[in-house]
């Protein structure tokens, strides 16, 4: 639930002004990329720390940006063309699972050792299959 009840900052000054929330900010100055950078946002959505890192580094160098949504992804993709920034480059990734081993098919489970290892194989008898009369 939220704390305070504020107005949309959308369409104000489009391009110019972004509201950001304080640990957004905080983050990024925290960081404080210099231009020519290249930092990973791994929990990106909805952009405000993605953006305000582009900033700092003054469009100059990469942000990539993760979120495991694609639409939360196309949101940000939105947010840094609507504020001319060209070096966020969002994409969709489950931070969680950057590290984690590749995924293996299932392995072949072993022969039934009472099952049946070769099975002989006869040709058709002379006329199988024709209709004696």
């Amino acid at each position: 639930e939220r704390v305070f009840q504020l107005i949309s900052g959308e369409g104000l000054l489009p391009g110019e002004v972004m509201l950001q929330n304080l640990p957004s900010v905080v983050a990024a100055h925290v960081l404080a990329p210099p231009p020519g950078s290249t930092v990973l946002d791994m929990c990106a959505a909805p952009g405000g720390k993605t953006t305000a890192l582009a900033a700092l580094m003054q469009d100059r160098g990469k942000v990539v940006a993760f979120d495991r949504s694609h639409k939360k992804v196309e949101h940000i993709r939105k947010l840094a063309e609507e504020l001319g920034v060209k070096c966020v480059h969002a994409q969709r990734m489950d931070s969680t699972q950057i590290l984690a081993p590749p995924k293996r098919p299932p392995p072949v489970p072993a022969p039934n050792p009472e099952a049946p290892q070769r099975a002989p194989r006869s040709e058709p008898s002379p006329g199988a299959g024709s209709k004696q009369s």
